[in-house]
């Protein structure tokens, strides 16, 4: 069987879906959140069961792509 490689969590509240929430709820964010030009932002951080778990925080709708 293959391993799922990626699948996308969007939401719509940023406050709370921040890296402090990922850590006090018991997870270890891995590395600093980064801006990806033309897509939003992105994060990896494992899980309380030891998953890594990526969050893409899109660009708002109607912003030009470079």
């Amino acid at each position: 069987m293959n391993p799922v490689v990626h699948f996308e969590m969007p939401y719509d509240d940023q406050a709370r879906m921040v890296m402090p929430q990922v850590a006090r709820a018991g997870g270890e964010v891995l590395g600093e959140p980064v801006q990806i030009p033309g897509i939003g932002g992105y994060v990896s951080f494992m899980d309380t069961e030891g998953n890594r778990v990526s969050m893409l925080h899109p660009l708002p709708r109607g912003t030009a792509r470079s």
